[in-house]
């Protein structure tokens, strides 16, 4: 093939495209050559915020990934949460050696077995701790009583906890409830 055919072959294939970088180029430099200095001085200022902003959206990405405060949990649950398993920790203790000693060790001295118990966790423990503040909320009647079901679960409790007047009463209120379903 002769050079002029592949010359002309690529002419025709750039005029099908309909794209040429000489166009390209000649489009841009007279569009910028059309404008006025103030235009050209008004499209380098944009060019100029532009790139600004975008260096601006950069450093936000990159600051937000690398926000500790947004991946970490600084709640007032969760640095109490934090804190009380640190205080498991037996620092005195090698990890290597014994780890369940350093990881638990804090919390078995602090939390030894209770008489007429085979085992003691942190589920029994919060067990306990929970009947407690019941019991408190039960047993003090100076405490608002913001709801029925609560008026009503302070009522079954006394009248539980009088055991005296159960035995002095003895059957007679199931009799009469029975009467009256009855009769």
């Amino acid at each position: 093939m002769r050079k002029s055919d592949i010359l002309r072959r690529k002419k025709l294939r750039q005029r099908r495209v309909g794209f040429s970088y000489r166009r390209l180029i000649d489009w841009n430099s007279a569009l910028i050559k059309k404008r006025s200095g103030l235009e050209r001085l008004l499209f380098a200022v944009i060019f100029i915020l532009s790139l600004v902003l975008l260096v601006c959206i950069i450093a936000l990405i990159v600051n937000y990934q690398n926000d500790l405060s947004r991946t970490l949990c600084l709640t007032e649950t969760c640095v109490q949460i934090s804190g009380s398993i640190l205080a498991s920790v037996n620092w005195a203790v090698d990890p290597c050696e014994d780890f369940y000693k350093y990881a638990c060790g804090g919390w078995v001295k602090k939390n030894p077995l209770p008489d007429g118990q085979s085992r003691w966790n942190t589920f029994n423990n919060l067990i306990d701790h929970n009947q407690a503040i019941i019991r408190n909320f039960l047993e003090n009647k100076t405490m608002n009583v913001t709801s029925e079901a609560e008026r009503k679960a302070r009522k079954f409790y006394v009248a539980c906890m009088h055991e005296d007047r159960i035995e002095e009463l003895g059957s007679k209120p199931l009799e009469d409830v029975i009467e009256k379903v009855f009769h």
